[in-house]
């Protein structure tokens, strides 16, 4: 039998799109919903031409017209963020999609893949019965008994086979969030961007994320104060390293078979320290809910100089920990992955930051990586009688870069919290 292609329509397509834009990886992105549905209308009433990215630009950004794509990357910035989603969303929920929707790297222009469905497989004929000799009643019986008999244990292991489990349950960066009741969360923090009605200026505050807070509402006042108008919340960046990192974090509760959703910074409020086991993916040099929290720490953040400063160091070990870059995004990042006791019983709290979003990228990796874990293991558990994951732990990583792309990290040192 020939395999099926299902029929590639025009409405084919926008139902596709509409199970996507309701899936949890883009629920709660409406940027990222405006630029695909925007592509993909635009390639079906066949003016795939126009999709430059000036165009994309001011119709989808709505960027003035003084807009310069050679100085502003904000299309390719997000159209390289929707690209890994769509990866994404083929990966998990959209794997039996009937049609698959990508971006070419590269291009603006989406392509449409009717999927091909495996062949129905053609039933084999049935085995000839072979009669037992009537002379041999008893011996049949013990026969077809010790069947059965061999059959039960692995009918019920089947049966009753557990979720899958992460072996990593018990490493001390994971311990209690892979617990099967306790759900747990991706919050993606960055900077807040605003528009300036009338002016087409977008400006953005580090400080500015957690919409609730005191410290928030202080600095978004000085800003509208100067420019004399109220500022209008845009979702407009994320940071490339920071996406990858929920990406990567997700693949690896994925495996577990624990669901990882993502919740952007400014929508995620404190019950959720209560209801989930909470990750906070963000550059350390963001605002995030994290700084809001009383957690201890060993490491001070300098947003201004980019620098890790270790409060408390060991004799030989260096103080500062500084990001190098030595253009075209080469270099070396830092990195800090805590783990924190979280609010109420039961519940942990993990922070991944880079000082740059590149940082943040290679420390998600290094944190689900099995080789790196495995390493890690028998250097948090050299510190004799300090090792308590009900108190919290921090790991220093150091990050390389080549153009824009993590490279390689390793580990530099540890602390547990008292």
């Amino acid at each position: 039998m020939s395999p099926k292609v299902r029929e590639l329509t025009s409405d084919a397509v926008r139902e596709e799109i509409e199970r996507i834009l309701l899936s949890d990886l883009f629920r709660d992105s409406p940027t990222l919903k405006r630029l695909l549905r925007f592509l993909v209308e635009e390639t079906l009433a066949g003016r795939e031409d126009a999709l430059k990215e000036y165009n994309i630009g001011t119709l989808v950004f709505q960027r003035g017209e003084f807009y310069d794509p050679k100085s502003e990357s904000i299309v390719r910035v997000q159209a390289s963020v929707l690209r890994k989603k769509l990866v994404a969303y083929y990966a998990a929920p959209g794997a039996q999609a009937a049609i698959r929707i990508d971006l070419p790297k590269g291009h603006y222009v989406p392509q449409f893949q009717p999927v091909i469905a495996e062949p129905e497989p053609v039933p084999a004929p049935p085995l000839p019965a072979i009669p037992v000799p009537r002379r041999w009643p008893v011996a049949a019986g013990i026969a077809a008994l010790a069947v059965l008999v061999l059959a039960i244990p692995f009918w019920f292991n089947t049966q009753s086979k557990p979720a899958p489990q992460t072996e990593w349950r018990n490493h001390p960066l994971w311990v209690g969030f892979f617990e099967p009741n306790i759900p747990a969360k991706v919050i993606l923090g960055a900077a807040m961007f605003y528009y300036v009605p009338g002016t087409g200026l977008i400006v953005r505050d580090n400080h500015i994320q957690m919409p609730d807070s005191q410290d928030t509402r202080e600095r978004l006042g000085k800003l509208e104060a100067r420019f004399g108008a109220k500022l209008n919340p845009a979702e407009i960046y994320t940071g490339v390293g920071d996406a990858v990192a929920a990406y990567t974090l997700g693949s690896f509760f994925q495996q577990a078979g624990h669901p990882l959703p993502i919740e952007l910074s400014r929508h995620s409020r404190w019950p959720d320290l209560v209801t989930n086991n909470l990750i906070i993916v963000a550059s350390l040099r963001f605002y995030s809910m994290r700084q809001e929290l009383p957690f201890p720490t060993e490491f001070q953040l300098s947003s201004e100089s980019a620098k890790i400063t270790l409060l408390h160091p060991r004799p030989g070990e260096p103080a500062d920990y500084a990001s190098v870059f030595t253009g075209h995004e080469t270099g070396t990042d830092y990195a800090l992955i805590s783990v924190w006791p979280g609010t109420v019983p039961d519940r942990r709290v993990m922070t991944v930051g880079g000082l740059f979003t590149w940082g943040t990228a290679g420390a998600a990796h290094f944190a689900t990586n099995p080789g790196n874990l495995r390493a890690l293991a028998p250097k948090l558990q050299s510190d004799v009688g300090k090792v308590d994951t009900s108190k919290g732990l921090q790991v220093l990583l150091r990050v390389q870069v080549k153009d824009g792309q993590p490279i390689g990290e390793e580990y530099v040192t540890h602390r547990w919290l008292r």
